[in-house]
């Protein structure tokens, strides 16, 4: 026996559209299921229910009905609940039903909590228990408060997090910055391609330099190095590259000076293509790596007689002075 009470064309002119208690889509990306419809029509009608009026609310098959407003249709045939109905326990019907069959991001998945507190007032144990662990979060309370201001995000910001390009550390920290910081932080990522852990390092850096110089995300952003390294004009990757680059010069300044040293010092060595000298990752240690590369006898005696040069000169005797300006 089928769960509503009847089927039914609805003129889309009979929908309430402003009611969506049990809407659970955002920032859909509707193309495929145009494509499918265009084809072989709706497979699944959407469910109404009626209301106070004679007006319809949408329990089931928002992007369905969505979709055929976009083609200009007016109507569908539904499926229509008419007797009262158990509310709380339809909305589990119809979150499983879509579980079923399509993942939810993450804007979702915060509407959905949303609703659960707001419309429905179940109490947080509850939510935690029934519900949290469909959405993926587990039993874990700190989610409830995170998910829950995730409406209050700016549009553009919503939208990064339901394309899945934000990180859920970020997410975490969003709420606690200006709604420009937050922009600008998405924009960023969003431009460069970071992928989680990228992010997740970059974030601690932008925090560390914030600290050090006590001030506040949106200022460390807007630094003339920072800037110039987000305004380059080469492909992502090195853009990428030139932040970190420019973020830990910032947050380590006595390894950039011994950086900065170094790269002088090898300079002056003058050595020949194929030949390099190395410093330990971060300066950790004192020691140094010499590497070079040869085809040839010829080669590799043109680079043995160089070390030897090198050595004969004392080009290598005072190696502190790299780390310690000496």
């Amino acid at each position: 026996m089928p769960l509503w009470d009847r089927t039914q064309t609805v003129r889309f002119e009979q929908i309430d559209w402003e009611d969506e208690t049990f809407r659970m889509s955002a920032f859909p990306d509707l193309q495929k299921l145009r494509e499918s419809i265009e084809q072989v029509g709706v497979l699944v009608a959407p469910w109404l229910q009626v209301m106070e009026g004679g007006r319809y609310r949408v329990i089931s098959g928002w992007r369905r009905l969505t979709v055929l407003r976009e083609l200009g249709k007016d109507a569908a045939e539904c499926c229509i609940f008419e007797r009262p109905v158990d509310e709380k326990a339809l909305f589990r019907a119809v979150l499983l039903e879509n579980l079923a069959v399509r993942p939810l991001n993450l804007v979702e998945k915060a509407q959905i909590v949303r609703t659960l507190r707001g419309k429905f007032n179940l109490p947080d144990e509850k939510i935690l228990h029934d519900f949290l662990p469909l959405l993926g979060f587990g039993r874990e309370k700190r989610w409830l408060e995170i998910l829950q201001q995730v409406p209050a995000l700016p549009p553009e910001v919503q939208q990064a997090l339901a394309e899945d390009l934000l990180s859920l550390d970020l997410l975490e920290k969003l709420p606690q910055w200006p709604a420009a910081v937050q922009l600008e932080l998405t924009e960023l990522f969003r431009s460069l391609r970071l992928g989680k852990n990228r992010q997740k390092e970059l974030l601690r850096l932008l925090e560390d330099v914030a600290r050090m110089r006590d001030t506040g995300l949106g200022e460390v952003l807007q630094l003339p190095e920072i800037r110039a390294a987000r305004q380059d004009q080469r492909p992502a990757s090195q853009r990428t590259a030139a932040l970190f680059d420019a973020l830990r010069r910032l947050r380590f300044p006595a390894y950039s000076q011994a950086e900065e040293r170094f790269r002088r010092f090898v300079q002056q060595l003058r050595l020949p293509p194929g030949m390099q000298l190395q410093h330990s990752p971060y300066f950790e240690s004192d020691a140094y790596t010499l590497q070079f590369r040869f085809r040839n006898q010829q080669e590799f005696h043109r680079a043995v007689e160089k070390l030897r040069l090198l050595d004969e000169s004392g080009s290598f005797a005072n190696l502190s002075a790299i780390l310690y300006g000496e």
